[in-house]
């Protein structure tokens, strides 16, 4: 149960903290390190290892035996996608990407194999109507969302 407390509270924290200071939605989770700049960024990598690393056991208890290695692949892709912050340049590039792909792709197959579907279904509709009002920051709305969606499955 503290691993839920510790994942709202940080992710409140941070995100409260980027929208107060900055007065705008971020494109994405992954810019805020660039909004952050210098030293700060790195708030961005213990972000990321915070969330992915509190999540991992409270999934891994959830998860159905056969389908164990899809929590994994979501905390690993998100730990890795943490430790690449500048993401718009060199190998932090691709390390970036491929593993924030990983890890979104996990959280598709967890909520079609692990939760009920109506869940997709709604993720969908909301980040669609989200969209709509602020296309532009679309990609943070779809993080957002999705780490709400895997912290209520341990509800």
């Amino acid at each position: 149960m503290w691993e839920i407390i510790v994942c709202i509270l940080i992710s409140i924290i941070y995100n409260g903290y980027i929208l107060w200071k900055y007065k705008k939605i971020p494109v994405s989770l992954s810019e805020t390190a660039y909004m952050l700049g210098g030293i700060k960024r790195y708030w961005f990598t213990l972000y990321c290892a915070i969330i992915g690393l509190t999540l991992l056991p409270g999934l891994f208890e959830v998860t159905p035996e056969d389908y164990e290695v899809i929590p994994f692949l979501i905390c690993l892709g998100l730990l890795l996608a943490g430790v690449s912050p500048t993401f718009k340049q060199g190998l932090e590039k691709s390390v970036h990407y491929i593993s924030s792909y990983i890890s979104f792709s996990g959280f598709i197959l967890y909520t079609v194999l692990c939760m009920n579907w109506i869940w997709l279904l709604g993720y969908g509709i909301i980040l669609g109507s989200l969209c709509i009002w602020k296309r532009k920051c679309y990609v943070w709305f779809a993080e957002i969302l999705a780490l709400i969606v895997i912290i209520s499955s341990l509800i």
